[in-house]
């Protein structure tokens, strides 16, 4: 890397340009708490559209 490089980022960081950057750093730890409670949901909602198609066969075979 370039030392111009280097003291554009050091005075882009002290005028707090990179802020907003570690705020959504901090929110990590919390989305990956909720990841597998969302996998859990996605599989139970997979889980009753394949009955609910399911049950859309059998009614459909009885006509």
């Amino acid at each position: 890397m370039s030392r111009n490089l280097i003291r554009i980022w050091i005075q882009k960081y002290e005028q707090g340009a990179f802020d907003e950057d570690a705020q959504a750093g901090d929110l990590i730890p919390e989305y990956l708490a909720r990841i597998p409670a969302l996998e859990r949901l996605v599989g139970k909602q997979g889980l009753e559209l394949e009955f609910l198609k399911g049950l859309g066969h059998n009614a459909r075979g009885r006509v």
